[in-house]
């Protein structure tokens, strides 16, 4: 009977070695093997019939290593192969953090995926990668001012001149249309400029 971890393990095998498999330029046509002791094709009885040797040393290593029908393989490493050493079972979310197409950015000493800085900042992703793109490389300007605040968040804090208060209450105090100018901000502008351009 086939089960969900044989056709993880047929899966594997397809993208690595089977040149006719589409998406094998990615995985066997880019040097992404799979390891000697998982590809072993040697048949050894197994119950009533026969099984290779290398799906039975990778239904081993995955029963013991924490599979759960819930989770995928995953590569640690994307530039090295499929191997004990370097997989491992997580769920959707951790793997799609581990994509070669993801954007990592770092910043102030910390090495993040787009998504988990939109996360951990509570920004939405579409408005952070919207950022990125139109950033041209200054990853200051996806980060700073606090303009990346999503509306339900918490107030908007903004220091000016020396002086720390929400943007609401710098609207009141220096006049200011409070949508316009955190529109200026969202799209941008410098506190200076938005402030000083009334």
């Amino acid at each position: 009977m086939k089960t969900r971890l044989n056709s993880i393990f047929t899966g594997i095998k397809q993208r690595c070695l089977n040149k006719n498999n589409p998406v094998y330029k990615d995985y066997g046509g880019r040097g992404i093997t799979i390891c000697k002791e998982w590809a072993d094709k040697e048949n050894i009885g197994h119950g009533n019939g026969f099984v290779t040797r290398g799906w039975d040393n990778f239904r081993k290593w995955a029963l013991e290593n924490g599979y759960q029908d819930n989770l995928t393989i995953d590569r640690i490493d994307n530039e090295k192969g499929y191997c004990p050493e370097n997989c491992r079972w997580v769920d959707t979310k951790i793997q799609s953090n581990n994509k070669r197409s993801n954007i990592v950015i770092k910043y102030q000493g910390q090495e993040k995926t787009l998504s988990q800085w939109a996360e951990s900042l509570g920004v939405p992703y579409k408005r952070l990668q919207e950022r990125y793109y139109r950033s041209n490389g200054d990853i200051d300007y996806v980060f700073t001012n606090k303009r990346l605040k999503n509306k339900k968040s918490q107030k908007l804090i903004i220091t000016y001149k020396g002086k720390t208060q929400s943007l609401a209450n710098w609207c009141r105090e220096l006049n200011l249309n409070y949508s316009k100018t955190r529109g200026r901000l969202v799209n941008g502008w410098s506190i200076e400029k938005t402030f000083e351009n009334k």
